[in-house]
């Protein structure tokens, strides 16, 4: 992976990770305040793997949150290469969304990201509120 692949890859991630905190409710930002204290801290040295352990910390702590949180969780360990944790947080979604498994799809690996991944496939899955503005649009 050349220099700038590898900040392209970076960047990608710390945009999930970020996106994934943005998403927290206003009840975690209290009760997870250390967990977020750390999360913040990791983003901005480059830690993302920590960064992404105070994020599970955090939803550890404080259940009920967004699956929003999680299918970004489960995106910047894609990101990654942490597969087996992007399973588990795909796995957690699914079982906590079961109604909308219709809307789960496969996805092929970005080819940004082939240098990672290879050729594996990526679990991402269509929230509710996307597959019906997709039903909207056809």
């Amino acid at each position: 992976m050349t220099p700038d692949q590898l900040l392209h890859s970076w960047k990608r991630t710390e945009g999930y990770l970020r996106d994934a905190r943005a998403h927290l409710s206003e009840a975690a930002e209290g009760i997870c305040a250390d967990e977020i204290s750390d999360f913040d801290h990791y983003v901005d040295h480059n830690e993302l793997e920590l960064a992404l352990n105070a994020l599970e910390a955090a939803l550890k702590k404080r259940s009920g949150e967004s699956l929003r949180v999680l299918e970004l969780m489960a995106l910047a360990a894609a990101s990654m290469g942490l597969v087996e944790r992007q399973t588990q947080y795909d796995e957690r979604v699914a079982i906590s969304d079961a109604p909308s498994s219709a809307c789960r799809r496969p996805m092929k690996a970005l080819p940004e990201c082939s240098g990672v991944f290879g050729d594996s496939a990526l679990n991402v899955r269509t929230t509710k509120r996307e597959a019906i503005a997709a039903a909207a649009i056809l």
